[in-house]
């Protein structure tokens, strides 16, 4: 089999044979072969051909590959947003993140002012996935300010219900966007926030909502300051809530709130004035609070945790009655820290005497939440202060050390298994073992690590190669014939 039919073999062989010029362009661009690409070019490839409904540019994209990209455009490749929209976004996506900004100027010059709108707009998501929020705040203020022009409550309120991405919400919040702005339902952003505040929510995601609402005091520059944020959060005739105040006004407000109110919790972001001091990261406030009555709750700690305010943890300290309190998911605070990847955060927590062998509602443990993240420093924390290596859970068909298999980060692994890691929590039990898993998944140098490193029985050896035949790479496959295997 050659190398070309291996690469397609997923793909309708109808694409191949149809357009097998632009088939072996795909395969240069995943070689990186600038010579190959190059020839095809100059012969007869058409530079605005597709393959398998994705334009050359797309796919030039795709692959990270920024000279081919550059000579599909001199060969005079052109962009047709109108046909391959979703396809184009990335590509977009690619010119900004490869530091090009005049190659996503050419895109957004080849379109009219409606669809360069519409694109914008489609990019937003593709982007905020990609660029650390400070890139994408820029962008938002600078290339991408058409997008702003254009109605953005039909984008950003799927995102502030759900909370699936709040990189989002937070850039286009610090960027300016009209957080007035109503959707087709009538909603507008700072409306959503408040309904879905009062709700069970992610830790990161009350907090991005809670700052979604201060930006809007501040944005909106409107006089008096303290009516606005009555008529804005409250909707009655009562005074502006402690919480609002404290974020507009600071420490020194809290010497004209009254002691019965400062323990109380915010009818809209259900803060209390604690919290918000630990959101600030205010230890003079915290302590203010802590001398007056108020006491640290669950979501005191979890705030703390997934902020990364140490100072403010360590403030608390002295009145944390339960390290490991649990939030509506099953989290500790440790955990929280963990998933938000808060490398001094963890340690302070360990430190203070965390537990790190618990485990949520959803069986994970903070172990298998740091291999997730793909933290080599958090792991090895959590290892140096107990952790117990395989951070396995039975319900999950997993341990910590396929987790760090299948996502292919060999110094993890290597630091599990000098922990004392399991090839095989459950003896005989192939969807825990972690060798078929490599077979499957992992790159070579983590097979051959593990293949040096753990003993096989000759039945095992014999279930590894059954399941690297059915599900296995095809390096696997060579791999173990190799070494002397039969099917």
């Amino acid at each position: 089999m050659s190398y070309l039919s291996r690469e397609f073999a997923a793909l309708d062989s109808g694409h191949y044979e149809e357009k097998p010029e632009a088939a072996y362009f795909m395969v240069a661009l995943a070689q990186q072969n600038r010579d190959w690409y190059e020839m095809l070019l100059d012969q007869s490839l058409d530079p605005n051909d597709t393959f398998a409904g994705e334009p050359l540019l797309s796919m030039a994209a795709r692959y990270n590959n920024l000279p081919a990209f550059e000579s599909l455009l001199q060969k005079g490749a052109v962009f047709r947003p109108s046909l391959f929209m979703r396809k184009y976004t990335a590509t977009y996506q690619f010119a900004l993140l490869s530091q090009k900004p005049e190659l996503a100027e050419t895109l957004l010059n080849s379109m009219d002012s409606g669809k360069r709108a519409e694109f914008l707009i489609a990019s937003l998501e593709h982007l905020s996935q990609a660029m650390p929020e400070e890139q994408l705040v820029s962008w938002l203020k600078q290339q991408g300010r058409a997008a702003l022009d254009e109605p953005l409550a039909d984008v950003l309120n799927p995102f502030i219900r759900s909370g699936k991405n709040l990189s989002l919400i937070n850039a286009l919040v610090r960027s300016g966007a009209d957080l007035g702005d109503k959707d087709y339902s009538g909603s507008s952003p700072v409306q959503e926030a408040t309904e879905v505040l009062g709700e069970d929510i992610e830790w990161g995601h009350r907090i991005a909502l809670v700052r979604l609402l201060q930006q809007d005091q501040q944005n909106r520059q409107i006089s008096p300051l303290l009516d606005r944020l009555r008529r804005l959060f409250t909707n009655t005739d009562e005074p502006t809530p402690p919480v609002w105040r404290y974020l507009q006004e600071g420490y020194s407000v809290l010497a004209t709130v009254d002691r019965e109110k400062l323990t109380e919790e915010d009818p809209v972001s259900r803060l209390t004035l604690l919290d918000t001091a630990v959101l600030q990261n205010d230890t003079e406030a915290i302590e203010y609070l802590l001398k007056n009555g108020a006491t640290v709750t669950p979501q005191t700690l979890h705030i703390a945790a997934h902020t990364g305010k140490v100072e403010a943890l360590r403030a608390l300290h002295p009145a944390i009655y339960d390290l490991n309190a649990r939030d509506f998911r099953g989290n500790t605070p440790l955990m929280t820290a963990v998933k938000a990847d808060r490398e001094d955060m963890v340690e302070a927590l360990l430190s203070m005497g965390a537990r790190p062998n618990v485990y949520n509602q959803d069986y994970r443990f903070p172990l298998k939440l740091a291999v997730f993240n793909k933290s080599e420093s958090v792991v090895k924390q959590l290892l140096n202060h107990g952790a117990h290596p395989d951070g396995f859970s039975e319900q999950m068909s997993s341990n910590a050390l396929r987790d760090a298999v299948v996502s292919g980060d060999l110094e993890i692994v290597k630091m599990l298994v000098n922990a004392g890691a399991s090839e095989n929590p459950l003896l005989g039990a192939p969807p825990y073992s972690v060798l078929p898993a490599a077979y499957k998944f992992a790159p070579k140098d983590i097979v051959l690590y593990l293949e040096g490193t753990f003993e096989r029985t000759t039945e095992q050896q014999q279930s590894d190669l059954d399941l690297a035949w059915k599900h296995g790479s095809e390096w696997a496959r060579g791999h173990l014939l190799q070494r002397g295997f039969a099917f």
